[in-house]
């Protein structure tokens, strides 16, 4: 859930509590404006860029060591967990 829906959920709360007014509500409302969708080029781009380092690890997989390919594993995996948790 992003951060301008939690504030709003609890301004909700606080209005229909009579905490603050309507009036408040739409004036924390609008010190969070609604975010423009992103476009789907960043998503393009991550995708071709992974690729492109993929091709490069398989086209010299058999060159590499035993222990090189089970850290370059291990880490593509903690960077994918972190990013997700990042990105959450």
């Amino acid at each position: 859930m992003r951060r301008r829906d939690i504030i709003l959920q609890e301004a909700e709360k606080w209005k229909q509590e009579g905490i603050i007014s309507a009036e408040q509500f739409q004036q924390i409302a609008g010190r969070y404006p609604v975010l423009a969708q992103s476009s789907s080029l960043p998503v393009l781009g991550a995708i071709l860029l992974g690729l492109g380092a993929l091709t490069f690890i398989a086209s010299n997989w058999q060159e590499v060591s035993p222990f090189a390919k089970l850290a370059i594993i291990l880490l593509s995996l903690i960077v994918s967990y972190a990013a997700g948790e990042w990105f959450r």
